[in-house]
């Protein structure tokens, strides 16, 4: 009996390493497209309530989405205004 709760122990210690792996390799994937977004020019930028309310009302995947924040992401004043300051090092 003590060992089918050791098995069931290391199990579930198996299956926490294997979500923490997961977490960390997706963690370095956002990390290395923001990277390779920013040497290309890209600004990372907040957006305003309004403009979560308006992103909202637009499918995902859509060509709409898509065009509206192509509009933002380009408009000079929304960069100015809503960029997000980067980190040193990232």
């Amino acid at each position: 009996m003590y060992r089918d709760g050791n098995n069931a122990d290391y199990a579930s210690r198996a299956a926490t390493q294997q979500q923490l792996r997961e977490v960390a390799v997706a963690k370095a994937r956002t990390q290395a497209l923001k990277n390779c977004l920013v040497e290309r020019g890209y600004t990372e930028f907040n957006l305003t309530s309004e403009q979560k309310a308006r992103l909202a009302t637009l499918p995902e995947g859509s060509t709409e989405r898509r065009e509206y924040l192509y509009k933002l992401g380009t408009d000079a004043s929304v960069l100015k205004s809503q960029a997000v300051p980067r980190k040193q090092g990232s």
